[in-house]
């Protein structure tokens, strides 16, 4: 073998080390509606036997604007506190009678006296008793990296945790808005690109919807 032969291979192992270190841990997703098109905020939590979740976590806010929650979806771990200010000029009353996170604010302007904290893993929709079309989600996760995909249905998830299958959930999801669906790798397909494929068959809500038609579609996470 010639010195340039030698330097060639030594050149591609290298090159060959140095992308499978780099993308070990790495997993790379699209996630589409029923009609094959993008679905943004839909949200991907690794499942794995030991996650390791940090013991002092920053609070976490959902503001009260223009009479919308804001964000109108949150992603935060298990055990994480949430803030909920109101920042119009008049009082809302902000509830939740999920599974994960049963809670209640009677009446308020500013910012509640203490956050809520949220210990319990699962899906939580938030509703204001005095305007009914306030609806808001807060996703507990069980996992630090769990991730959230963009307008383009994108999601890169780094871990590096032995992840043989995922969890995933998006607010308009046909089965209702906390179930959780429970997906293998190993049964997905992947495109060109080498993204992992999901599809998450949806019903789009109605513009006059409120907390009351949103929630009565719920039914129990796995």
């Amino acid at each position: 073998m010639t010195f340039l032969s030698a330097l060639t291979r030594s050149l591609w192992l290298s090159f060959f080390i140095f992308m499978s270190s780099a993308t070990a841990g790495e997993f790379d997703f699209f996630v589409t509606n029923e009609r094959g098109e993008a679905l943004e905020a839909a949200v991907i939590e690794p499942i794995s036997e030991s996650p390791v979740i940090a013991d002092s976590q920053p609070v976490a806010v959902i503001d009260q604007v223009n009479k919308r929650f804001k964000p109108a979806q949150l992603l935060i771990t298990t055990g994480q506190d949430v803030d909920f200010p109101n920042s119009d000029n008049i009082r809302h009353h902000v509830y939740s009678f999920s599974r994960a996170k049963t809670f209640e604010l009677k009446l308020y302007a500013d910012t509640p006296e203490q956050p809520v904290n949220f210990p319990e893993h699962g899906v939580v929709v938030l509703g204001c008793n005095i305007h009914d079309t306030m609806i808001g989600y807060i996703f507990v996760s069980n996992h630090p990296d769990t991730v959230t995909t963009n307008e383009k249905g994108q999601a890169k998830l780094n871990t590096e945790a032995n992840m043989t299958s995922v969890r995933v959930w998006h607010k308009h999801q046909s089965q209702g808005p906390e179930k959780l669906k429970q997906v293998a790798l190993d049964t997905l397909s992947r495109d060109e690109m080498g993204r992992y494929q999901i599809r998450v068959a949806t019903t789009a809500p109605e513009p006059t919807n409120s907390f009351e038609d949103t929630f009565r579609g719920i039914s129990t996470a796995d």
